[in-house]
């Protein structure tokens, strides 16, 4: 059989299962995850050890000790920052959109299926809340609007995060009321209960659990016809000669160091394709219908400082030793002193001068089937 379809559930399975069980959902999704896991096994067996994806998949325990220790050590760098680098409105708007109209189905079921309308969110690997403090606004207003005359309803959020300075640091920036609340978890181990929210957002984080076992978590929690968004902004190198240098010269080496749990946002494997979509081969056509995608480009302006900060704050420069640190800060300097970044700077004196940072934001999102 041709590998590219074999790296889908296989069809059979899946229907075997939904016909035969007429049990709860939650019975359902565990009939399905064994039978997708002996699928795994098997395929592994017959195909020299190899997975449903081209690669070894990441471990997602190592990656949450490495996140406790990268985000620990950044944290007040992250949020010093995070007002510098803002999330483009459109991409914002496509998102909220997008999720409305994905779980609109559902929330307009009547009392008696034991649901209302009101939306609930969970925002996972929410940092230091620099994400919903952008997007509740946006999503709100679209809540206000009354589109196509849906009931009344209001957004509730659920940020999980694991890093307690980060949390701290959240706290600090989001107040918790009844609509929004913090708690603590991570992505193989969300803290809610069983299909308890109608969407699942992940900025900036979702290359830290591209996992088999974060998603079929993910899956536990969303509800039937739940929408996972996934956001991403960074900046653009294949605009800027300097960030390229930067790039390429500087972070991507020290993402290496941890490729057997992490990936960066912007890594390639070899046929050119984001390393963390090649999890989805699993779970599209099956539990998940198609991604769709939608990228903004934009501007940011920084000062040096904030330019250098930016970098610093990326996990895996933090966790470096403070001479490694020292290093790579030099080396970042010397970049943006140089001839590679004259047309991207300001001509003001060296204290004022800002940078001109093109960047590239992309937007993904999947609604659960069932």
């Amino acid at each position: 059989m041709n590998r590219t379809i074999m790296w889908r559930f296989p069809r059979h399975v899946g229907d075997y299962v939904s016909r035969s069980c007429h049990t709860e959902m939650e019975t359902v999704l565990s009939l399905r995850i064994k039978a997708n896991c002996l699928y795994q096994k098997n395929f592994k067996r017959e195909h020299g050890g190899h997975g449903l994806i081209e690669e070894d998949p990441l471990d997602p325990e190592l990656a949450l000790k490495l996140a406790n220790k990268a985000f620990s050590a950044s944290a007040e760098l992250q949020n010093k920052t995070s007002p510098c680098f803002k999330y483009p409105a459109p991409a914002l708007n496509w998102l909220a959109k997008w999720l409305l109209k994905v779980t609109k189905d559902f929330r307009n079921l009547p009392p008696e299926f034991g649901h209302n309308a009101d939306i609930h969110v969970c925002d996972l690997g929410a940092g230091d809340g620099k994400f919903l403090k952008d997007f509740l606004p946006v999503l709100e207003k679209q809540v206000h609007s009354h589109v196509d005359g849906e009931k009344d309803f209001v957004a509730k959020a659920v940020a999980v995060e694991p890093v307690p300075e980060m949390r701290r640091f959240f706290l600090q920036n989001m107040n918790e009321s009844d609509n929004l609340k913090l708690m603590e978890g991570h992505a193989i181990k969300i803290p809610l209960k069983d299909e308890s929210v109608h969407a699942i957002v992940a900025a900036q984080s979702f290359n830290w659990f591209p996992t088999v076992p974060a998603l079929f978590e993910i899956t536990r929690v969303l509800r039937p016809k739940g929408f996972l968004g996934i956001i991403f902004s960074v900046p653009d190198q294949n605009e800027a000669t300097y960030i390229r240098e930067i790039e390429q010269s500087i972070i991507q080496p020290l993402w290496q160091r941890h490729q057997e749990c992490v990936v960066s946002e912007t890594a390639v494997n070899k046929k050119g394709r984001e390393k963390w979509k090649e999890v989805f081969d699993t779970f599209l056509g099956s539990y998940y219908g198609p991604l769709h995608e939608y990228e903004v480009k934009h501007i940011q302006w920084a000062k040096e400082e904030e330019l250098v900060n930016m970098y610093l704050k990326v996990p895996v420069v933090s966790i470096l030793e403070p001479n490694e640190i020292k290093n790579v800060t030099l080396k970042i300097r010397d970049v943006l002193n140089s001839d590679v970044s004259a047309k991207w700077r300001s001509n003001m004196n060296k204290e004022e001068r800002l940078f001109k940072i093109p960047h590239i934001t992309k937007c993904y999102w999947v609604m659960k089937l069932w």
